[in-house]
């Protein structure tokens, strides 16, 4: 008992200095797993100062389960260290307004979040009566611009806000951290024949992130649950998604977007079945947002892109299939391991904004769009089962034939950070 709690004191308290840490390091050998374990999350805890002698028990100990976790901790760190890189969480807004004139609460809020405030003229002279608790730099400003007759906003860039004189559209929004997800269009359709009548909703999901963030170009939205405003439980599936699978009986339907071009706070459209013939909107639904940020990738690089180049990287291998005025199609396997490659983890691993074309000439031309063409063939052998995904790389500007070079990042390793949602009580308007 006095061996774990010595060591529960030396996990906790900070780490001041190389003999501490070398105790952690020695630790990682103990003969209980816990101590082991404890030790392990705590030289991780440490951070970088803890990498000069992780590195040195990597290479010279002579106990293997010390070299083993030395590097799995040195490799923990690096990826900690990125994702802090990639990731903070905003700052929170505290205020109480009473009847505060409008332009002294609006800088209230910009020094409190950190960003810089342009077109300030725009905000009329009006006192502004409002509390916020904790509350987020988008939640603030909607609350704010939500009570004016003719006040908006948008971000200029990162840091920078601006205000404009128009009227704020304010569709019903869940905040989680720097993410807002948002109802846009909302219908509802009805269809008799003779037998019964048919209603089904139609609506799209928006996102929004503060800026200072730089996701990837890809927002998965996963529905958990939906209910009419007559308590019946419905299906979700995205539009025009033949292969999406129905939510219902406790499941739940995955909706991937490629980004392509399109904005990473783009549109996602769904359709739900089964609505009560009285309903008009819904009690509630459910779901969360994911969004990625890149930790880790790799340049993948065709010299003179022609059909069947192909290249590798860690456990992936691409292949140019064919080469076309406007666009290239490429194929990605998997090159190690058994498990078959999963649409999924591709559209999250390609890196859609860096698909660029070098013409003839030297000029570079992003893509207009990275989209899947389809699967090109399932192989099951001794090997395994392998599946080959097809891509189309299209491009508005340039040329493809004689191309000098097409390159695109394939994501290693991504940060996942998702925002729950949960909208009760939407009408259609």
């Amino acid at each position: 008992m006095k061996h774990l709690l010595l060591a529960a004191g030396l996990f906790l308290a900070p780490l001041q200095d190389d003999a501490q840490i070398k105790e952690l390091i020695r630790k990682l050998d103990d003969s209980d797993f816990q101590t082991r374990d404890e030790a392990f999350h705590a030289l991780v805890k440490a951070g970088p100062k803890a990498v000069a002698l992780l590195k040195e028990a990597a290479e010279k100990s002579t106990s293997a389960e010390v070299k083993t976790r030395a590097a799995d901790a040195i490799k923990a760190i690096d990826l900690a260290v990125k994702a802090a890189s990639v990731y903070r969480e905003p700052a929170r807004i505290n205020a109480a307004f009473a009847d505060t004139p409008l332009p002294r609460a609006l800088e209230d809020v910009a020094k409190q979040a950190g960003v810089r405030l342009e077109g300030l003229a725009h905000a009329p002279e009006a006192p502004l009566t409002l509390k916020l608790e904790n509350a987020t730099l988008l939640e603030a400003l909607d609350r704010i611009c939500a009570a004016q007759e003719q006040l908006t906003y948008a971000h200029a860039s990162e840091g920078v806000v601006s205000l404009v004189k128009e009227k704020h559209a304010q569709p019903p929004a869940v905040y989680f951290g720097p993410f807002r997800v948002q109802i846009g269009e909302l219908t509802i359709t009805r269809k008799s024949d003779f037998k019964a009548t048919t209603t089904t909703a139609s609506f799209t999901l928006a996102s929004e992130h503060e800026k200072h963030l730089k996701p990837l170009a890809k927002v998965r939205f996963e529905i958990s649950k939906a209910i009419d405003d007559q308590g019946t439980e419905l299906q979700v599936a995205r539009v025009g998604d033949a292969e999406a699978a129905a939510l219902g009986g406790g499941g739940a339907v995955v909706i991937m977007g490629l980004g392509g071009m399109r904005p990473p706070d783009s549109d996602r459209r769904f359709e739900a079945k089964g609505f009560s013939p009285a309903a008009t909107g819904f009690r509630l639904l459910q779901g969360t947002a994911t969004f990625l940020f890149p930790l880790q990738y790799t340049d993948v690089k065709f010299k003179a892109p022609a059909a069947n180049d192909r290249e590798e990287t860690g456990d992936f291998a691409f292949k140019v299939l064919q080469t076309r005025q406007r666009y290239i199609e490429f194929e990605v396997t998997r090159t190690k391991g058994t498990e078959a490659v999963g649409q999924d983890e591709i559209d999250r691993r390609l890196d859609a904004d860096s698909v660029v074309l070098v013409d003839a000439d030297g000029k570079e031309h992003k893509a207009e769009s990275l989209q899947p063409s389809g699967l090109d063939s399932i192989v099951i052998g001794p090997g395994g089962v392998e599946r080959k995904l097809k891509y189309r790389a299209m491009f508005a500007t340039a040329g493809v034939r004689n191309a000098k070079e097409l390159r695109f990042r394939f994501i290693d390793k991504t940060l996942e950070k998702q925002a729950p949602f949960e909208f009760k009580d939407v009408r259609v308007p």
